[in-house]
Parts: structure tokens; sequence; C-alpha cells
């Protein structure tokens, strides 16, 4: 089992590995996407997601405005709401150069429970 994740994960710690110290049930609070640099071992990038459900209304948009800023190119930022954040979108798409607005997907996951995700050009 060892070499398996070592082949997988390179030399990371088992307490390292993406979820891995997750109980079930608990959803991951980022994404992440696993990429290699030539001949290398993976390299794990972590994808910021952020639930703005709990976050007053009039206080959103500078919170996802931050994070994205904070980014770095080719990341993609997924906020999770309880509406399809369309307005959020036009905002994104009219004043944020670095909005990659072909790559913006939405998912409802529930009635409650929308999850958008806003990618940054590389």
């Amino acid at each position: 089992m060892a070499s398996f994740l070592s082949t997988l994960f390179g030399d990371l710690p088992f307490g390292d590995l993406p979820f891995g110290d997750l109980p079930f049930g608990d959803p991951p609070v980022e994404y992440v996407r696993r990429k290699t640099d030539g001949d290398g071992p993976p390299i794990i990038d972590r994808m910021p997601t952020l639930d703005v459900r709990d976050i007053p209304p009039v206080n959103r948009h500078e919170t996802i405005h931050d994070e994205f800023e904070a980014m770095d190119p080719g990341d993609t930022l997924t906020i999770v709401n309880d509406h399809e954040p369309k307005p959020l979108f036009y905002e994104m798409a009219a004043e944020v150069e670095a909005f990659d607005e072909e790559g913006y997907q939405v998912i409802e996951a529930a009635s409650d429970e929308y999850r958008a995700e806003f990618p940054k050009l590389e």
C-alpha cells in the first residue's frame, strides 16, 4: 500500500494527503487538483472554496473579490451560495480582467446550495 500511495503522492506524509484526515460525511473545504511538471511526482494544488451563506449579503461580494484576487493564475474559486450567483458573474465579467468567464460553471447541489466556479486566467 505504501508504494501505491508514494506513486500517487510522492514523498508526502500520510497526514498531508488530500482529505486524508477528514471524517467520512464531512464535505471537503477545498477542491484538490493534481498536475505534474514534466516527469516529476504529482504536484497537489488546493483550490479555494468559499461558503458565503453565513456571510452577511452586504459583505459577500467584497469577500469574494478579496479571495479571488489572492489566488494564483490558473486557480478556480468555488463559491457555495443559496442561489445562483448570476449578478456576481456579471460583476466579475465586467470588472475583473483576470476572471475567465468562459470557464464559469454552476451546479445546483440542492435547492438551497449552488456551487459556482470562478476560474482565474493563467
